[in-house]
């Protein structure tokens, strides 16, 4: 089997819907650079594999899914870029979050109903995820979706502890890959974390569940209320946006079913510009892969403020919208490779605030 040299890439769309297969195909080879290869079910798709092998698999996802569970092990193993689909109306926060913990570069929601309408909406920031998952860029090894004991992780360069310090984050369009991979590398008493992921509900629960186990850090689903602190990681839901507030005794977050910004709940830019208006200096922003805009603005409000702002570069984006917009506005002091963000977090955070005390040590 041979992958694609030329400029073509080779996609593989395995979905039961003939709606999505027709559909899909269709906006993808209207952008020129795709030969798409279709098949209903797995069986089908092994067998299109023995004729040529994809540069990347859009897979469908429905319960049991243990085929297509096993298909989606054995491309990521292979360094085959995979994104899941999926409608399941049962198990899915299992499935999605298996899929997840296996490597999924990214989960799309079908609609039940209005597929259709819901893809001629969507072409654009799909046609990018499939086209930009083709490309070669770091990534951490998938973690292992069943639980087992780990290894104490290792010291962190430094025992600094981070009391003040917050890390505001923002992803779209291949974002839960960069997150596995950023978030991973952080020591278990890194900054607290605050995340925005573009994602709809369920799968957004779901997530926050993989990252727990691929992490040294805490992470979870953040909660109206939960105390900001260091080791913590909360994700904002999937369906509500997720700011920081100054309360009297400390940081904590506070959950909001206000209308979307920009089409977006949660939005990176609510949760940016409650950063730099509560923690101001005391803050470090980061903008991932995403399509179109969303958080450059709060970016930007956060670097007025003094905070330190970096955004992930071209090369290691899957989408390079978000973090190009921010760029383009001054929003970002650096722009760095994917890998090289965890250190430069940590650098950032450690000239923010006032150094710890011996009681935080």
């Amino acid at each position: 089997m041979t992958r694609s040299t030329t400029g073509v890439r080779r996609v593989l769309v395995v979905d039961a819907s003939a709606v999505v297969r027709q559909d899909v195909s269709a906006l993808l080879r209207d952008t020129g650079h795709c030969d798409v290869v279709v098949a209903a079910n797995v069986a089908a798709a092994r067998q299109r594999l023995r004729r040529a092998w994809p540069d990347v698999v859009l897979l469908g996802l429905e319960p049991p899914g243990d085929e297509a569970l096993s298909l989606l092990r054995e491309m990521v193993a292979a360094s085959v870029p995979v994104v899941v689909g999926t409608r399941a109306a049962s198990r899915k926060d299992t499935l999605v979050q298996e899929a997840l913990c296996a490597g999924a570069r990214d989960v799309l929601h079908w609609p039940r109903v209005g597929i259709r309408a819901w893809l001629e909406q969507q072409a654009e920031p799909l046609a990018a995820l499939l086209l930009g998952a083709t490309r070669r860029t770091p990534r951490a090894p998938p973690p292992p979706c069943a639980e087992k004991p780990r290894p104490p992780p290792p010291a962190p360069k430094s025992s600094r502890v981070w009391a003040r310090q917050v890390v505001a984050v923002g992803a779209s369009t291949g974002g839960p890959a960069a997150l596995r991979s950023l978030m991973g590398a952080l020591p278990a008493n890194a900054p607290a974390l605050l995340v925005v992921q573009h994602m709809s509900e369920p799968f957004a629960a779901a997530f926050a569940q993989g990252l727990a186990e691929a992490c040294k850090m805490e992470v979870r689903r953040a909660m109206n209320g939960d105390r900001v602190r260091p080791g913590l990681a909360l994700l904002a839901p999937g369906d509500q946006h997720l700011r920081l507030v100054l309360r009297p005794d400390g940081y904590a977050v506070e959950l909001s079913s206000a209308p979307p910004v920009r089409h977006h709940r949660p939005s990176v830019d609510v949760l940016f510009h409650s950063v730099a208006e509560v923690a101001g200096p005391d803050a470090v922003g980061v903008l991932l892969t995403g399509m179109g805009d969303d958080g450059a603005d709060g970016l930007a409000a956060m670097r007025r403020t003094g905070a330190a702002t970096l955004a992930q570069d071209a090369a290691t984006s899957v989408v390079y919208g978000m973090p190009r917009a921010a760029m383009l506005r001054g929003a970002a002091e650096q722009s760095l490779p994917l890998d090289s963000l965890p250190e430069a977090i940590l650098n950032a955070a450690s000239h923010r605030g006032p150094p710890p005390s011996d009681e935080e040590e």
